[in-house]
């Protein structure tokens, strides 16, 4: 992508639009070109705190308006933010257009901007968050490897639409699919804030329950909870627990059995049994980071999809077909489920970890924390200050539960950002006084990419956690070349 010149970029609305001028704003490449609103304080506000021109009709702008972000309600939603996009297409202006987006407008949009020789594209905006990119990445690999065997996934209504494109993502394709309608339930049974139908997604078992409640005043104020994904295949469970993370990797429980069918708990063929239960991958923040970080990042983030598309060209129209085959099964569902029950709840009462779980008498409680076993991703925008620390047993590592299973997420990383890196650091490097010293080997990627690197180095790799210096220690051992020339010690750094 070429950054050199910058994006100059149309913010329209500053409601949930506030998060596209602040992704503009900060991301290199990209420049504020102004905020278009219909007037309101708080949108000249925006505009005077970025240092922008605030307009208030299309026919105001000026040339030069590389793309805009459409953050105003459509049709769908009793807004008009479709005919907005449509009068900046007329201009030559690409659009980025935040959902939901009902399907005609979609398909209208898609055909306008072909017609005016621009690029359109639907924002979902939570398949961008960085921990469901990180959770569509590791479905990835996992999907490559095993056969899925099940999903099963929870959402509120409001936001079945990106789930549709989360699942699209993480499984690789959307076809074939197929829905059955939701069983009607007893009437002496209550009212039920879930509503569940089953079908079938990429061919995979789907089983899907929807938070089916809505305050027509406050309508995405009020849902029980986010995004919850599990794919199943023989090997285990990957599950995104919540939109804004974490991730979690189970492994499939299975036991040999013995001539008496006893569980063999024990010698060859046990190793498995050394698995950790679950894996905790990735870190997760407080609301507030949600907000200032994780949903600009996410925003900077379709963005770049959108230049990207704009510099490579092409029929908007032929490019916007997973779009359309997203937003016909979110249509499909959504017919299936029937209009959502109105509620008008009060305002909850969110609890702190620490009235969930107390801490021990004689310690300070850290409200804003809670403790996992955890592997750290390159992704993680909050990972930091406000990041969730493992308290492990005294004189363990946190990375021991999980060590196994670092692989699966630091490898990627590894091979396209880190070993790249390492290579052109060494490439004329003088390794003639000693050894290179890989401390925080981990469990042996960038030991594996400096051996690569330099055939002629010698190597000490220092590692201090248990888990992963025995996963480093497999790795040394299985390659003759590493063994030969890769000294594991348990140091840490000074």
């Amino acid at each position: 992508m070429n950054t050199s010149t910058p994006f100059r970029v149309l913010v329209c609305g500053t409601n949930f639009g506030r998060f596209y001028a602040e992704a503009v704003h900060r991301r290199p490449g990209y420049a504020p070109a102004g905020i278009l609103s219909r007037g309101s304080a708080a949108s000249r506000a925006c505009a005077e705190r970025l240092g922008v021109p605030h307009y208030t009709d299309v026919a105001d702008l000026p040339a030069g308006i590389d793309a805009a972000c459409v953050a105003v309600s459509s049709a769908i939603s009793g807004g008009q933010g479709t005919e907005l996009a449509r009068a900046l297409m007329d201009r030559g202006i690409h659009i980025l257009q935040e959902h939901p987006v009902h399907l005609t407008e979609l398909t209208d949009n898609l055909t306008h901007a072909r017609r005016r020789g621009v690029q359109y594209r639907l924002n979902t905006h939570y398949p961008h968050v960085a921990p469901v990119r990180d959770f569509v990445d590791a479905a990835r690999r996992l999907v490559a490897q095993q056969r899925p065997l099940f999903v099963d996934a929870a959402t509120p209504v409001h936001l079945m639409h990106p789930l549709v494109d989360v699942l699209g993502r993480a499984m690789g394709t959307l076809r074939p699919w197929r829905f059955a309608d939701p069983a009607p339930l007893p009437a002496d049974i209550g009212p039920q804030p879930f509503h569940s139908l089953h079908g079938m997604l990429a061919g995979v078992p789907l089983t899907l329950r929807v938070h089916h409640q809505l305050d027509p005043s406050d309508r995405d104020n009020h849902a029980l909870h986010w995004h919850r994904i599990s794919i199943g295949t023989e090997g285990g469970v990957l599950t995104l627990a919540d939109t804004h993370g974490p991730v979690l990797w189970s492994p499939r429980l299975h036991v040999g059995r013995d001539a008496d069918r006893r569980f063999v708990l024990d010698g060859p063929g046990t190793g498995h049994l050394g698995l950790g239960t679950t894996a905790v991958v990735g870190t997760t923040g407080t609301f507030r980071t949600v907000f200032s970080d994780l949903w600009p990042e996410a925003v900077g983030h379709a963005l770049d999809g959108l230049r990207a598309a704009v510099e490579q060209g092409g029929d908007a129209l032929r490019a916007g077909q997973y779009d359309l085959a997203v937003c016909r099964i979110w249509t499909d569902l959504a017919a299936r489920l029937g209009p959502p029950d109105i509620v008008r709840p009060a305002t909850p009462r969110p609890l702190a970890v620490s009235d969930v779980f107390p801490a021990p008498e004689g310690t300070r409680a850290d409200t804003d924390r809670v403790d996992t076993a955890r592997i750290n991703t390159p992704r993680t925008a909050t990972d930091g200050a406000d990041a969730h620390r493992t308290r492990a047993p005294s004189g363990a590592s946190p990375y021991t539960p999980s060590a196994e299973f670092f692989d699966l997420v630091a490898a990627e990383h590894t091979a396209t950002a880190s070993a790249p890196a390492v290579a052109a650091l060494l490439a004329d490097a003088d390794l003639s006084g000693g050894p290179v010293v890989d401390i925080g080997a981990g469990t042996g990627l960038v030991t594996e990419a400096v051996a690569r690197a330099r055939p002629d180095a010698e190597i000490l790799a220092c590692e201090p956690a248990v888990g992963m210096r025995a996963v480093l220690t497999s790795r040394v051992f299985s390659d003759p070349d590493l063994r030969s020339r890769v000294t594991v010690t348990a140091d840490a750094a000074p």
